[in-house]
């Protein structure tokens, strides 16, 4: 499919980013449902335990809420429904708001297009697989340990190109990210720096050093998803030529407690 740059929000980039998202964190258990692709990872992160109503449907829409309710039930997990331009039907958002489904993590889509870059900092390296490092690193630096085995089995089912990066001074690292390549699009993911070594540039050899990477892997646009008020993210992100394409949230079923993860 050729993605119309000039056209960040029309809803073939939209469904063609979704569907990259897709492939950038998959879920332990998939069920494609009439249009409707529904995803758990035993609660690990919003994007792998939410309903993405990417396509058009048939079946009519109070009979597939209560099929996926009953679905997440049965995972003793709360229904969530990711929200986005061209989500299918047209009315869910509402629908779903009147169900007093709440609303969650509003989150920005911001793309850019990809160019040939300049060579990364010798202080970053980038593996083709989650290391041991790559791991350990975010471990410590998210404090979800309690999640390391269901990331792993998740980054190990990822099936494009993928890139694990690390930040280290003084032979200890401090820093880690990793993107995916979907096609001629690659999504930018889990970006984090030791609070101590902030603001000393391992953010940007970070990114840099997925952005050429991308590029040299065949992809032509970047996008990453970050939340609304992340303003020292989105500060970066602007410095490197990102804008917002759109954005996302989700609804979350009433009474529920979803633990906050990945948006």
């Amino acid at each position: 499919m050729t993605i119309a740059l000039d056209s960040t929000n029309s809803p073939e980039l939209v469904a063609r980013l979704e569907e990259a998202a897709l492939n950038g964190l998959p879920a332990l258990q998939t069920e494609f449902y009439d249009g409707w692709i529904v995803r758990m990872a035993e609660g690990y992160s919003r994007r792998a335990n939410c309903v993405v109503p990417l396509y058009e449907s048939t079946t009519p829409l109070q009979e597939k809420l209560v099929h996926c309710e009953a679905a997440y039930a049965r995972a003793s997990l709360p229904c969530l429904f990711k929200i986005f331009p061209a989500c299918q039907p047209e009315n869910l958002d509402e629908t779903l708001a009147q169900l007093q489904y709440s609303k969650d993590a509003d989150t920005l889509v911001q793309t850019m297009r990809l160019e040939a870059r300049s060579a990364s900092s010798s202080a970053i390296s980038l593996y083709e697989d989650a290391t041991d490092e790559w791991l350990e690193t975010w471990i410590r630096l998210s404090g979800r340990n309690q999640h390391s085995d269901i990331l792993r089995t998740l980054l190990n089912a990822i099936p494009t190109p993928s890139a694990y990066v690390v930040a280290r001074t003084d032979g200890q690292s401090v820093g880690c990210a990793r993107a995916v390549v979907s096609g001629s699009i690659m999504g930018l993911f889990d970006l984090m720096v030791d609070p101590e070594h902030r603001g000393q540039g391992f953010g940007r050899g970070l990114l840099e050093a997925r952005l050429n990477w991308g590029f040299e892997q065949g992809a032509r646009l970047a996008y990453l998803q970050v939340m609304a008020n992340n303003e020292p993210a989105l500060t970066l992100q602007r410095k490197y030529g990102f804008s917002e394409s759109y954005r996302y949230w989700y609804r979350v079923q009433p009474s529920s407690d979803m633990e906050d993860g990945n948006c």
